[in-house]
């Protein structure tokens, strides 16, 4: 009888033991579906966000264009008037190299294409 109660407690144990392992391996199931889970939540919290500010990017983009192109308006302008005053100054005997707003103006020429090129070297903003 003793044998028989010796087997039955080794089998209740074995059976409590493998339980045990059940419920642990669930455990660690459970807890790496929540790790995920939680991941997952992270990376499209990320990626709203990322798309978001590019989106904000393209927008301050295309306002940087939309400056450009109305400066390129009044450079055009300004390279005519600087034209036009240098044969006139010509005409006149005018030595133009001492008139401070025609360098002025010709630095903000130097100027404006300098920021055509910046824009033109902007690479395409990705979308989402």
């Amino acid at each position: 009888m003793s044998e028989l109660k010796t087997i039955g407690n080794k089998l209740f144990k074995t059976e409590l033991a493998s339980q045990r392992v059940e419920l642990a391996s669930l455990k660690e199931l459970q807890k790496s579906i929540s790790d995920i889970k939680g991941g997952i939540s992270e990376v499209e919290k990320r990626g709203n966000q990322l798309a978001n500010e590019l989106g904000q990017a393209q927008k301050t983009k295309n306002a940087l264009g939309d400056s450009i192109k109305s400066i390129l308006s009044y450079g055009q302008f300004t390279k005519q008037q600087i034209d036009d005053f240098k044969a006139k100054a010509k005409d006149l005997g005018v030595d133009v190299s001492s008139v401070k707003e025609l360098k002025e103006l010709e630095d903000l020429q130097k100027s404006i294409k300098d920021y055509q090129t910046f824009f033109n070297g902007l690479g395409k903003i990705p979308t989402f």
